[in-house]
């Protein structure tokens, strides 16, 4: 217990961007994927953008396995974040062009067993190579996050919630089943349960997403359900028709909470060195009985800051062995 507190205490510094590597820090992290200095700069990427996966990481049993998926989650932060660091479309596909090709010649230096060398020299990327070198990654779940994450730097709204859930499974599903393809797990009670809770993560994170989303003018909520639910972009830049609004928040909070409980009625079928790595969908079961407490309110003040219980609903969690 007191391991994991410590961690949290020299890790309070608030969610923000990550600064650019200077010229020193570079040299020091280009010298293999073994450096300690590039799983510090993976776990510190993590802890800023993606606070909640860092905290369910850390409490991965094994230590090899947590310096791997914090690994994995790197990989997601940096091409999560570029959108909200371009203001042209232009400038964020081009970054996006850069992981596309240090993907390719990741799986180009594996097939040619040349080990670390050719691939950029970024952290996360040599980190990556530990990862793919060792184990049996599809590069197929790599290729689906970036397609995802490329999808959104137009802001163009989703046309149903059916695309909205497609793109839940490109961004989310596909990290755990890296994760688990990490681990070792293959079959098809992992990978239902995985798509199920993809899918609620997804779902609960877009919904968590609406007022800062709304704040930089961008509104993806799905096109069929602004009809459904009479209601215009505009209606959640200003937040108008809060009624409307949360009525529409309900319907895809009530997916997650499905899709959820769903994965959680298979946990019985799930290999039990597995089960860990599904303590990541926790966060979002915690939001929606928060969510559901404030009447659907997606801008209510409480669900605007970070959740300072959340870890030791983590904690005790892990220590009951319940993971969902």
């Amino acid at each position: 217990m007191s391991s994991f507190f410590q961690v949290l205490s020299r890790t309070s510094t608030p969610l923000g961007f990550v600064r650019p590597l200077s010229s020193s820090t570079t040299a020091k992290t280009t010298k293999g994927p073994h450096n300690s200095s590039i799983t510090s700069y993976c776990s510190d990427l993590v802890r800023r953008h993606d606070y909640e996966m860092f905290l369910c990481t850390l409490l991965i049993p094994d230590p090899i396995l947590r310096t791997k998926v914090m690994t994995v989650r790197a990989f997601n932060t940096e091409v999560a974040i570029i959108r909200d660091q371009v203001s042209q479309k232009e400038i964020g596909l081009s970054r996006l062009v850069f992981w596309r090709e240090a993907v390719n010649q990741l799986y180009l230096s594996k097939k040619a067993d040349s080990s670390y060398k050719n691939v950029p020299r970024q952290p996360t990327v040599l980190g990556m190579s530990k990862v793919i070198f060792e184990h049996d990654v599809s590069k197929k779940w790599l290729v689906n996050l970036l397609d995802g994450r490329e999808r959104l730097m137009s802001d163009v709204p989703f046309t149903d919630l059916s695309d909205l859930e497609a793109y839940c499974d490109q961004t989310v599903t596909s990290i755990l089943f890296i994760t688990f393809e990490i681990l070792g797990v293959k079959n098809v009670d992992v990978d239902h349960a995985s798509s199920h809770l993809g899918k609620a993560i997804g779902l609960g994170t877009f919904a968590r997403s609406i007022p800062y989303n709304a704040q930089n003018r961008r509104v993806l909520v799905p096109r069929d359900m602004l009809i459904k639910h009479g209601l215009s972009q505009e209606d959640f830049i200003r937040n108008k028709q809060s009624e409307k609004i949360k009525e529409l928040v309900y319907e895809i909070a009530s997916h997650a909470h499905i899709h959820y409980d769903k994965a959680k009625s298979m946990s019985k079928l799930i290999d039990k060195k597995a089960l860990p790595l599904f303590l990541a969908g926790v966060p979002t079961d915690i939001y929606l009985k928060r969510l559901q407490r404030v009447q659907f309110d997606p801008y209510h003040p409480s669900l605007t800051t970070k959740y300072r219980l959340l870890p030791w609903h983590l904690y005790f969690r892990k220590i009951k062995g319940s993971y969902f």
